[in-house]
């Protein structure tokens, strides 16, 4: 990918198969990143019927909104990946997308793989598991990844490789 058709990444949001964040991460400012939690929903009904109708795990554009477009990705093992990419004059190709994608993909199989990753077998957050009174899944591997910092890490890593600068 050259300086000219770099990818203007906003959010990345890996979603459980569940439809619960597993981790939403901004690469530009924000005033809140509830934002993209927002898009990372709206694109799940879009997700469900593009999975409906086909079988490809690259799922392409899923619909813009406001300044920002939103493509999507679905594992073999149904974690649906959604990026938000910023509206540009550039010209976005479908091949740096599914680069991107199949990077993020790859960053996320391999920290679930992680030997020492702390056991945790909730896609809640321990607060909210208190207050909703739920308890562990341990049938669902996607929770162990809610708030990893080595995911976290590994999303900053992918976006320096493309070029995005986390605080414009």
């Amino acid at each position: 990918m050259n300086a000219q058709n770099r990818l203007t990444i906003n959010a990345v949001a890996l979603i459980s198969p569940s439809n619960s964040p597993i981790i939403v991460h901004t690469y530009r400012s924000h005033p809140s990143s509830l934002k993209y939690h927002f898009v990372a929903h709206t694109a799940l009904d879009i997700i469900e019927e593009r999975l409906a109708t086909g079988t490809d795990c690259y799922l392409g554009l899923l619909h813009t909104l406001e300044d920002q477009a939103v493509y999507g990705y679905v594992t073999p093992t149904r974690i649906r990946i959604v990026i938000s990419l910023a509206l540009t004059d550039t010209l976005v190709r479908d091949a740096d997308v599914i680069t991107t994608f199949k990077s993020l993909h790859t960053a996320y199989a391999r920290a679930l793989a992680n030997p020492f990753l702390p056991a945790r077998g909730t896609l809640l957050s321990p607060a909210a598991e208190q207050q909703n009174g739920t308890g562990p899944n341990p049938l669902d591997s996607s929770s162990l990844l809610v708030g990893s910092k080595a995911l976290q890490r590994r999303l900053v890593e992918i976006g320096d490789a493309l070029g995005v600068d986390e605080h414009s």
